[in-house]
């Protein structure tokens, strides 16, 4: 009892966290958007989101070496400075997958 002698009021427990919880009346649940979580959401776009902007990229790179006549060695060049960020991803899900065994 406080000083009024009134009784004090019920908590909820409210719980947040990175994975977005709302909290309800006693209770939490994650935030869900057409029915997947915001995790799973964020997993498919950091894989296959990224890969598309990856073939892309490609795209690009080779629209940019065929416009500017850039010869098969400066080619070459343009398109070993992408492998090698195309590599650093690749690497990245191996190590992922190799890591969640």
């Amino acid at each position: 009892m406080d000083v009024l002698g009134t009784p004090p009021k019920q908590r909820v427990p409210c719980t947040l966290s990175s994975t977005s919880l709302v909290s309800g009346q006693g209770f939490t649940r994650k935030l869900m958007i057409f029915g997947l979580s915001e995790e799973q959401i964020a997993d498919f776009f950091l894989t296959y989101g990224v890969g598309a902007f990856i073939l892309l990229m490609l795209f690009i790179i080779g629209q940019l070496a065929w416009q500017s006549k850039a010869g098969k060695f400066g080619t070459m060049i343009m398109f070993i400075g992408l492998g090698l960020g195309i590599l650093g991803f690749v690497a990245k899900i191996v190590l992922q997958s190799i890591l969640e065994r």
